[in-house]
């Protein structure tokens, strides 16, 4: 994933997942962490289970993945952006698997569209 203004990469982040978790735990305060609790934040595992019908829709500031976002404050007037997202080649880190009474595996899919 990375950010572009008139085709200048301005940010690129590889793991965006790990990287908003790891930039929250330094720098969300506790007002914060219950503010996002509607964006799956939870330090404490409560709401693990918070997907209805295997669909998730919800909207990410960029705040949250890129740190350029939290100080620039200006608005970008006659400027091209581009937020190029990349998709992995396997769909190993899009797919969560769990183990079933039995010994069966049951497969659940994430996707981005």
């Amino acid at each position: 994933m990375k950010y572009e203004i008139n085709s200048n990469e301005v940010q690129r982040v590889k793991k965006p997942g790990i990287t908003s978790a790891m930039k929250g735990y330094c720098s969300y305060s506790p007002t914060h962490a219950n503010i996002l609790q509607n964006a799956t934040w939870d330090i404490i595992n409560k709401n693990a289970n918070f997907l209805k019908d295997n669909t998730f829709s919800g909207c990410i500031p960029l705040k949250h993945v890129f740190g350029f976002c939290e100080d620039y404050k200006r608005i970008l007037i006659s400027c091209s952006q581009q937020l190029i997202l990349n998709r992995s080649m396997s769909d190993t880190s899009a797919l969560h698997y769990t183990s079933v009474v039995g010994g069966d595996m049951a497969r659940h899919g994430y996707r981005v569209g």
